[in-house]
């Protein structure tokens, strides 16, 4: 007696659902914060456990900066503060040094982070600090020139519409750095060329998602102190992600960005 073999018919909306997670783009503004939602809401935990070192040194640099204060003002009495203020300077410095080392460092591997979403490569804290450690290097001296020439631009009234125009066009400079590996000169150039006919539209964007950060650090606020650790966990992975996102976006527009591309860049199948 013959049998007949039945097939479980294919759910097209779970198929669709499957391709949309692992497409790059190109993508709409409520497109980009869906996906952005996605990839939040299905690796919050993680992105919290990233940006955690983040938030305990931001909450140990106030404590710092706020003791530095107070023993400056109690030296300031006598005569020892001349004595002691080389020294105090130099500990301030250094510890601004470390304080935008590490910053960077969890910005790069929340970048690898999310970058590596689209594979099917299940990677967590450690991983992606050890990626983001080979770049920091690179994505350290980048952040350094990019904050020179912003930051000493907007020192003048006159030149705060340059240092925005400049800041916009040198945003994709990191995520060039920690996600294709460039150099620091190819990096501000390639950002440069993506951002270039896109500049509202990037400049627009990357305020959509600092206006979510800055109404989760509004309501976290309020609580001294621990307001700013919480802010800080969880607002950063939301500035993160846009930039990542918009970056994915911008390439897959103007280059034909591919999957393949993201897996050779990234090195994946030889990393896992």
């Amino acid at each position: 007696m013959a049998t007949t073999e039945h097939q479980t018919p294919v759910d097209k909306a779970s198929v669709d659902a499957t391709v949309q997670e692992i497409n790059l783009g190109p993508r709409k503004l409520e497109d980009m914060l869906s996906e952005a939602w996605r990839i939040y809401k299905k690796h919050y935990l993680k992105l919290w456990a990233i940006a955690a070192i983040s938030g305990v040194l931001n909450v140990l640099f106030i404590v710092v900066m706020y003791g530095a204060g107070f023993l400056i003002a109690l030296l300031s009495e006598g005569d020892k503060i001349i004595a002691v203020l080389p020294y105090i300077i130099a500990g301030g410095a250094f510890a601004i040094a470390v304080f935008i080392a590490v910053n960077l460092w969890v910005q790069c591997a929340l970048m690898y982070f999310i970058a590596v979403q689209y594979h099917a490569t299940d990677i967590g804290f450690s991983d992606s600090y050890a990626y983001a450690w080979s770049k920091l290097g690179t994505a350290f001296v980048t952040s350094i020139l990019v904050s020179l020439a912003v930051g000493g631009l907007t020192l003048t009234i006159i030149g705060i519409p340059l240092a925005i125009y400049i800041g916009v066009n040198w945003c994709f400079a990191l995520p060039y750095v920690v996600i294709k590996g460039t150099g620091i000169t190819e990096a501000l150039s390639k950002s440069y060329a993506l951002v270039k006919g896109n500049w509202w539209r990037v400049l627009g964007i990357n305020l959509m998602f600092a206006v979510i950060m800055f109404g989760i650090n509004s309501v976290a606020g309020v609580i001294p102190i621990l307001g700013w650790l919480i802010s800080t966990i969880v607002g950063t992975p939301v500035v993160i992600l846009g930039l990542v996102l918009l970056y994915f976006d911008l390439r897959v527009r103007k280059q034909e960005y591919t999957l393949d591309d993201l897996t050779e860049e990234l090195n994946i199948e030889s990393r896992f």
